[in-house]
């Protein structure tokens, strides 16, 4: 990683009034354009982030050159780096949740995921910023499970053992958080008799099986609320809903996601589940078709689905359609399984 990302990330674990000192001395170009560096919790830090969104790791199609040696020092196992690499992973995330495509928000998703992984790896290695952030999250959850408050106490009470400043007030809290199971109960129960629940409700409860992470809506009165709480991961189970909510109701979204997920396993049946999904008007698979074809020299039927994607909503297909009039082929040709 650079120096200067090193510099700031460090400055970053001191107390906030030695924060605000070292900052303050910084006066090159670079840190001017710092939108800010931590906030109080000392939990979240936004990497050099400018008034454009702008920061030192590139993007999760394009990472730099700090963003790849931190990946490499996160899987070191070096906690506080991991710590670090969950927070590049959330504004990762953030990146694709604004782009215009179902694809870019599946990614999104499932970078925050990897993103709340990672955290908990931090924080298990006793990163003392991933311990701090743990504990916050969980104080700010509206129905938190035991399992949960269980985990906040143990990491409450590392922070409170090593002498870090507010931990005691930090751990009365976590300790006095009431806890539940009502959402991880309906979702169980979902599992069980998911034939008789609607198609939007059935992919979440197929995609927190896959993911182990189930998306909760919490009503406070005010406005509703969502957050991930961790379920057993599935992944049979989650085939077995995508699969009958393909073959029973022709769902466009969960031949999509089959078609992404079965990918180089068995090219056969995820080309057939492309098309299923195109053709019940999945753009995003409409568009893959478009490349498929023209990546093994079938210009004309590329052709085809790129205008059916248009018709649906992609906006890329322009976009693709000059990549193959000016060089023949998309540039995703070399690194998709759409080139044989």
């Amino acid at each position: 990683m650079k120096p200067n990302v090193l510099m700031l990330l460090s400055i970053c674990l001191l107390p906030l009034s030695v924060q605000a000192d070292c900052l303050s001395s910084i006066k090159n170009d670079l840190y001017e354009k710092i939108w800010t560096a931590c906030t109080q919790d000392k939990g979240d830090i936004l990497f050099m982030v400018d008034s454009k969104g702008k920061h030192e790791f590139g993007t999760y199609d394009t990472p730099s050159t700090a963003a790849m040696e931190l990946i490499l020092k996160a899987e070191q196992g070096d906690s506080l780096h991991q710590y670090f690499l969950s927070e590049v992973l959330a504004l990762y995330s953030m990146e694709k949740a604004v782009e215009n495509s179902s694809n870019a928000v599946a990614i999104a998703r499932d970078l925050k995921i990897e993103s709340n992984i990672m955290l908990k790896k931090a924080a298990e290695g006793g990163a003392v910023p991933a311990l701090y952030k743990s504990v916050a999250m969980f104080t700010s959850h509206t129905n938190p499970t035991a399992d949960e408050k269980a985990t906040a106490i143990r990491y409450a009470e590392l922070l409170r053992d090593n002498g870090e400043a507010g931990a005691e007030k930090l751990l009365q809290k976590v300790t006095q958080k009431s806890v539940g199971n009502s959402a991880i109960a309906g979702y169980e129960n979902a599992l069980r008799d998911y034939k008789a629940l609607d198609d939007t409700t059935l992919l979440k409860v197929a995609d927190a099986s896959r993911t182990g992470s189930l998306l909760v809506e919490v009503d406070t009165g005010v406005v509703v609320l969502t957050r991930r709480t961790a379920v057993d991961k599935n992944e049979a189970k989650s085939r077995e809903i995508y699969y009958f909510l393909v073959r029973e109701r022709n769902n466009a979204e969960a031949g999509y996601i089959l078609a992404r997920w079965l990918g180089k396993s068995d090219k056969p049946q995820a080309l057939e589940l492309y098309k299923l999904a195109a053709n019940n008007g999945q753009p995003d698979a409409a568009a893959w078709l478009g490349e498929y074809y023209v990546c093994n020299d079938d210009k004309a039927k590329a052709l085809q689905w790129l205008e059916k994607a248009t018709q649906l909503g992609f906006k890329d297909s322009e976009y693709i359609i000059g990549e193959i009039e000016e060089l023949g082929k998309p540039t995703s040709c070399s690194g998709n399984w759409v080139s044989n």
